[in-house]
């Protein structure tokens, strides 16, 4: 069976005005539906789990509650889990914090990222993290890096001329089965359905097929930090953990070099900690820090993923963790995310969260 977690379609909107917005998305969104449901008909051995919908940066001069509303309208009548609505430039960031948290916070299928190009947008933007609390942090990334496409939410957003579609599987169990095994066929197996896939719904469609992301992320049991266990024969935090997501990673761009397929997006591991269960455990456990996290970045970790952090966080510390992680994008020539999941608790205690369940909240 091929799980897709993710098959996002970046759509590019020429007018911005409610009504216009609306008819335009209303328009396209249906028939991408229509036309999904169709294919997915036809697919044996192939589920998906998320359809979404990505737009461009958000116009200085449009309402962002406008965005949200019409968005989460389309979204409810098109079934489509969720939309990333809302872009924005550190450089215009100030005068809209509010807006844009008001709006994740009104609109649940509405997603946001925030880009950050120097120190001093890093300072203003760090701010919107002690306006939010709890789910509300998921639904929003600071983005460091040049310009990419990629189906992972909240930074999938449409950067290209045309409009186009974009996808990524599950593959935690090929993995455990490759790394134990030495046996890539099954990831090979899955990115080559995927692909397959992406292509005949683009031309379906009539839209640009972009490819595959095939960062591995997990969710809940289907855990990336056991693969990486697996892999550096160590628990997750312990030395050792550099070398198991180097050796993860190289397994996945080996499966994807001999599955021909077309790559996009991350290209590296994700672990966000509200998503997977043994990430969760190993919080628990004390064996890594953020700092930990921040460490594993410089080897093939595409960021700070779904971090739950002790509230009030310290406006400076969290610009220059931002800056730090520019300086890591910067280094690797790689595009990187920050999630953080502000939480009104003491570090080191367990709380419960929408969608997460139980998390653990640590020191920033």
């Amino acid at each position: 069976m091929c799980y897709i977690r993710a098959l996002t379609c970046f759509l590019n909107p020429k007018e911005w005005g409610k009504v216009k917005l609306k008819q335009y998305l209303e328009s396209r969104c249906s028939k991408l539906r229509e036309i999904l449901d169709k294919l997915l008909s036809m697919y044996d051995g192939l589920e998906l789990w998320t359809f979404r919908v990505a737009l461009p940066y958000t116009p200085n001069s449009v309402n962002i509650k406008d965005v949200a509303e019409v968005a989460e309208d389309v979204a409810e009548s098109c079934q489509i889990d969720f939309i990333s609505a809302i872009h924005l430039k550190g450089n215009e960031f100030n005068s809209k914090v509010i807006k844009i948290t008001e709006a994740l916070e009104n609109y649940e299928k509405i997603f946001a990222s925030i880009k950050v190009n120097s120190t001093s947008e890093a300072r203003k933007v760090a701010e919107v993290y002690n306006k939010v609390e709890g789910f509300i942090g998921a639904k929003i990334a600071i983005h460091v890096g040049s310009e990419f496409i990629t189906p992972y939410f909240p930074l999938a957003k449409t950067i290209a001329s045309t409009e186009g579609v974009s996808l990524t599987p599950f593959i935690i169990n090929e993995l455990k089965e490759a790394i134990k095994n030495r046996n890539y066929h099954s990831i090979v197996k899955t990115f080559q359905l995927s692909e397959k896939f992406g292509k005949d719904y683009s031309k379906e469609i009539g839209i640009e097929y972009f490819g595959i992301d095939p960062s591995p992320s997990p969710w809940m049991d289907a855990s990336i930090a056991e693969v990486i266990e697996i892999a550096s024969n160590t628990y997750f935090g312990d030395y050792g953990t550099h070398w198991g997501i180097k050796k993860v990673m190289d397994v996945v761009n080996k499966a994807a070099y001999e599955a021909k397929v077309k790559v996009t997006g991350f290209n590296e591991i994700m672990l966000p900690i509200a998503e997977d269960n043994l990430l969760k455990v190993r919080a628990v456990e004390e064996r890594y820090t953020v700092r930990d996290l921040m460490s594993y970045i410089s080897v093939c970790v595409a960021g700070l993923d779904m971090v739950p952090v002790a509230k009030p966080l310290k406006y400076d510390i969290v610009a220059r963790l931002i800056t730090d992680l520019k300086a890591l994008s910067i280094a690797k020539k790689k595009s990187l995310g920050l999630r953080l999941i502000p939480i009104q608790a003491e570090h080191g205690s367990i709380i419960e969260i929408k969608m997460f369940g139980r998390i653990p909240v640590l020191e920033l």
